[in-house]
């Protein structure tokens, strides 16, 4: 009778189990399609928007907004995409880096220099002007909305140079080491914010 009363239970416990898997296979299928079809419409955009003339990068990023998790919240794990994409920005500096020409560099040097400074603080400037002035924001605040404007993307740059094909050439060189400048701006900016919002001013 003790094994006739166990029998039972044991049956239902492997149904749940068998209910449960079938449900995490369900689950985990659709998270599969879903990104499937988002990498998809990304490789479609691009395609679509360089037949246009334009950056395959804007079609790409219009995508990514769109079904990003502020719009139409369609991508699955953005927290895994987020963190590839960080990698994948570390391994697009690398490869910026050894695009530089050196000997280059050494021509355009100063004027990069100066693009790189003055793309990092006009911007800023103006960012800082509209949030105090328009929005009435204090100066941490307006400070933060200036150095949001301060930023150049160096991968967008290189991607756009090399499909333009004047990476190479003194103007992309110029930029590649402005852009450098810039962000190095940029960190040194975005770091002064995350330091005072951690410990207070």
């Amino acid at each position: 009778s003790g094994l006739q009363s166990i029998k039972p239970m044991e049956i239902d416990h492997l149904q749940s189990d068998a209910s449960e898997n079938h449900f995490n296979e369900a689950d985990e299928f659709r998270r599969l399609y879903a990104f499937l079809l988002f990498t998809t419409a990304l490789w479609i955009s691009g395609k679509l928007f360089a037949r246009l003339g334009m950056p395959a990068l804007v079609g790409e990023i219009l995508v990514g907004i769109l079904a990003g998790p502020h719009v139409e919240n369609w991508v699955p794990e953005t927290d895994a995409l987020i963190l590839q994409g960080d990698l994948a920005l570390v391994l697009l500096m690398i490869e910026a880096g050894l695009h530089v020409d050196m000997e280059m560099i050494k021509i355009v040097g100063l004027r990069a220099l100066a693009v790189g400074v003055i793309g990092s603080f006009l911007p800023m400037g103006l960012g800082m002007a509209v949030a105090t002035l328009i929005l009435r924001l204090d100066a941490m605040e307006s400070f933060a909305i200036g150095a949001s404007f301060a930023t150049m993307s160096t991968g967008i740059a290189l991607n756009v140079m090399k499909a333009g094909g004047v990476l190479n050439q003194p103007s992309g060189q110029l930029l590649l080491a402005a852009a450098t400048v810039n962000e190095l701006i940029n960190i040194s900016l975005i770091t002064e914010i995350d330091a005072v919002v951690a410990n207070g001013p």
